[in-house]
């Protein structure tokens, strides 16, 4: 269901633009609704954030016990402690460590307990189950009148049930039952975010039950306990932001189980770890073992809703300015010199933005693109426009769109032109076939007017958000993850209109979003790709005087929670940014402009 958000009014004038808090220290805050939904969904950036040494608090929303084992092996309570052991077991085999953990009793802002689970000799990573009914437990929540048995956590965000039990699994600290109001469960996941100050927030998938596209009915669906959780974090997380204004939060969701009609995009060694860890998890789940035929599927994929941070740049007078989504708000860092001082991040307004894409056309105006969503009504796409370099922006406009799986990658070509590209869930024309993700592509007709679809675009399949940049002829280039494999495909357009096949870059590797940039004409205007690299770091790929790329990367190394953007600030030189697990951006550039000149490493900077 979409929904128009409100627009951002026109501003003119000089005034004092708000800067966010300053960065904090690195603390990921995970909130999902059953206890295999980190591993199956949010690995490998789970597993690559802990080998990091990032601090890591995942809590666990439900007991995930529903009516006990399907095959009534197990009872409520016994499944229920099951599943913790698990999620214990598969955190164990990330982190390498073995033998018994600290398991501790928590008082929540209401007064109920929740438990809090520590590995041995790990005090930086901690578990918390707070342990509310699943979705299908209808023994614990019963029928009332005009509300269905189960789904406790819906009931509650809904205001459809005033209370509900917790769960008691078999064995633990927890040994009495505690009732939940919304205004309780709220208030313990506030104080949560209070107490981690996250500078990463992850969860689930607010919004992909809600995207109908054919198939979606047995491949593309979710939970619903995966829906009300993100849901949940999301009215959490704007109470946290009313009250620190000093936060500096990327927030990153997750798809769940709609993830099996999205092309596989990890690559061998990512699946290989990823399949080790939901080993060691289904080692205490007598379903994950029974069903075990039904997980290989989530081994080798991972898919972000909304790509995170949504970090990108243009060049911007003599320098560059960013623009990415701090805090569910529009943000914008600006330099005069990419290897000098950086200001911001400045707020641009807006709220419950997920995804933006910049774009600066001929006459010198910065088209800022923004995906707006309201988790409890639906998604915007809307346009602002920076009409000069005083902060003059022209109101958000509806750009629209369907079954568009992230933000739009908007490109002014060699004459002025205005496109757009996109990955969406495209219905074939046969009625039996499921839609799959293809790129799609807007323009410009006639070189003037509103963007309108391009149907002589091929709409190839991809395993991630497009990225389009003009080559040194200053022909269009369109750059993506091609499915079933870590690696960069790239279609060119003919001189007819129409697009020539898509090529492979040859060895690129790498898997997640990639950037791509054309630097200017001083520096020979070829192209320089970011891939995500093992880990969780960045590697740059140039291109060669003669238009190959190499076989390997240059490795920037690091941890960071989103992928990176590209841009050449006027005299050629290409700078790489990245959101950085502080909050704050980070950037690494060339330090004279050239082809095959090495990026310096990483430095933070603003604030």
């Amino acid at each position: 269901m979409a929904a128009a958000l409100p627009s951002c009014a026109a501003r003119s004038g000089t005034r004092t633009r708000r800067v966010l808090g300053s960065g904090r220290a690195p603390s990921i805050l995970q909130i999902v609704a059953h206890q295999d939904d980190d591993v199956l969904f949010m690995n490998p950036d789970l597993s690559e954030a802990l080998a990091a040494g990032i601090p890591t608090t995942t809590v666990y929303l439900t007991a995930g016990e529903a009516m006990g084992s399907l095959h009534h092996s197990r009872n409520r309570v016994q499944f229920a402690a099951d599943k913790q052991d698990a999620t214990r077991s598969a955190y164990a085999q990330m982190l390498g460590v073995s033998g018994a953990w600290d398991r501790q009793t928590v008082t929540l802002p209401g007064g109920q307990s929740a438990e809090s689970s520590t590995p041995p000799g790990i005090d930086h990573v901690r578990l918390v189950y707070l342990n509310l009914p699943e979705a299908y437990d209808v023994a614990a929540v019963p029928d009332i009148a005009g509300v269905p048995r189960g789904m406790a956590l819906t009931g509650l965000l809904l205001g459809q049930r005033t209370d509900v039990p917790t769960i008691v699994p078999d064995s633990g600290p927890i040994t009495e039952s505690y009732r939940h109001t919304k205004e309780s469960l709220l208030a313990a996941l506030t104080a949560f975010l209070h107490e981690c100050r996250p500078t990463v927030v992850r969860t689930l998938d607010p919004m992909f039950a809600e995207q109908h596209w054919r198939g979606s009915a047995d491949i593309g669906g979710d939970h619903p306990d995966h829906i009300a959780t993100a849901r949940w974090v999301d009215v959490a997380l704007q109470q946290y932001l009313a009250e620190e204004p000093a936060s500096r939060v990327f927030m990153t969701n997750y798809v769940g189980y709609g993830m099996t009609a999205l092309a596989a995009n990890l690559s061998s060694a990512q699946s290989t770890a990823k399949s080790a860890t939901f080993k060691a998890y289904s080692t205490h789940d007598a379903d994950a073992r029974r069903y075990a035929n039904s997980y290989p599927p989530y081994q080798h994929r991972r898919h972000h809703r909304w790509t995170p941070g949504s970090l990108r740049a243009v060049p911007a007078g003599t320098g560059v300015a960013v623009f990415g989504v701090v805090d569910q708000q529009a943000v914008q860092w600006t330099c005069a010199d990419v290897t000098g001082v950086w200001s911001g991040p400045f707020a641009l307004g807006g709220t419950g933005v997920r995804a933006l894409e910049a774009v600066t056309q001929a006459d010198g105006r910065i088209r800022l693109f923004a995906l707006q969503v309201d988790a409890m009504a639906g998604v915007s796409g809307n346009l602002r426009t920076l009409t000069d370099g005083a902060d003059h922006w022209l109101p958000w406009t509806r750009l629209g769109g369907r079954y568009v799986l992230d933000g739009v990658c908007p490109l002014v070509d060699a004459d002025g032109v205005l496109q757009a590209y996109a990955t969406a869930m495209v219905e074939p024309a046969a009625a039996a076939q499921p839609a799959v993700a293809r790129l799609v592509r807007w323009a410009q007709p006639n070189g003037k007017g509103p963007l309108a679809p391009d149907t002589l675009f091929p709409a190839v399949q991809t395993a991630g958000t497009p990225v389009a940049v003009l080559d040194q002829e200053g022909t269009p280039r369109v750059l993506y993850q091609l499915p079933d494999m870590a690696g960069t495909g790239m279609l060119t357009p003919n001189a007819n209109g129409t697009w020539g096949p898509a090529t492979e870059l040859a060895a690129t590797g790498g898997s997640g979003p990639i950037a791509a940039v054309a630097a200017p004409a001083p520096a020979g205007r070829r192209l320089h790709v970011a891939v995500g690299t093992p880990g969780g770091g960045i590697g740059i790929f140039q291109q060669g005087t003669d238009a190959s790329f190499p076989a390997a990367w240059q490795d920037l190394g690091g941890w960071w929670p989103g992928p990176p953007a590209l841009a050449a600030d006027p005299s050629g030189r290409v700078v790489a940014v990245a959101p950085g697990p502080d909050g704050r951006l980070a950037v690494a550039c060339q330090p004279q402009p050239g082809t095959g000149v090495a990026y310096s490493g990483f430095r933070t900077v603003g604030n």
